[in-house]
């Protein structure tokens, strides 16, 4: 686990959800080169379970878009779909709220 100040608390979700902003050039060097943006406890084995992850290089205002992505990932992943189908999903989620410029930010 990342050790502070590299790993900040952002938020908590209503469902308990810890939300860090990481410092992804750490992830990327100590645990994975794959980490981009953000990610979860379902798909990288080095973020403890229950936490988010969102590389501090992602820009204050578009950190919300990266959340929901990740949190609808999570959800449909506990549901039993795949990562890859869900990927797909939670990318088409994501950029479907982009265009219609919906501010997602304390509503996940």
């Amino acid at each position: 686990m990342l050790t502070d100040p590299t790993r900040q608390l952002w938020k908590v979700l209503h469902d308990g959800t810890k939300v860090y902003i990481v410092d992804g050039k750490e992830v990327k060097r100590d645990y994975d080169v794959d980490f981009v943006e953000g990610g979860h406890w379902l798909v990288y084995s080095y973020i403890p379970r229950g936490e988010i992850w969102i590389d501090k290089s992602v820009l204050p205002d578009e950190r919300p878009y990266v959340l929901a992505h990740e949190m609808h990932e999570v959800n449909l992943m506990k549901k039993g779909i795949g990562y890859e189908a869900a990927h797909g999903q939670a990318s088409a989620y994501e950029k479907n709220l982009r265009q219609r410029g919906a501010l997602v930010g304390d509503t996940l």
